[in-house]
């Protein structure tokens, strides 16, 4: 779920979006990422969440970061943006409910 909702889902909204983001005078692009994401962070034994290797939504933050520097370079000579945010760990909230 985590490539498909980081990865996919961000790459297709940031797709039918662009080309309205092109027109705009100061479009900008802000994705959300974390550290578990930085390939210098997670080759640091020293970070100090070294220990969390959690495959699938490490590597989709990476692939989030990816897309960020990779779209800041296709898009420097345009009014667009692209940046990447880190907001810290927060409590997320949980819906337990199934809906049958």
């Amino acid at each position: 779920m985590s490539v498909k909702t980081n990865v996919f889902g961000v790459f297709a909204v940031i797709k039918a979006l662009l080309p309205l983001l092109k027109k705009s005078t100061a479009g900008r692009i802000v994705n959300l990422s974390i550290g578990l994401g930085s390939l210098a962070q997670n080759s640091d034994q020293n970070y100090e969440f070294a220990n969390f290797k959690l495959l699938a939504y490490n590597s989709s933050k990476t692939a989030v970061n990816a897309i960020a520097v990779l779209l800041a370079a296709e898009l420097k000579d345009t009014p667009v943006k692209v940046n990447t945010a880190d907001p810290g760990f927060t409590a997320a909230l949980i819906n337990t409910s199934r809906q049958t």
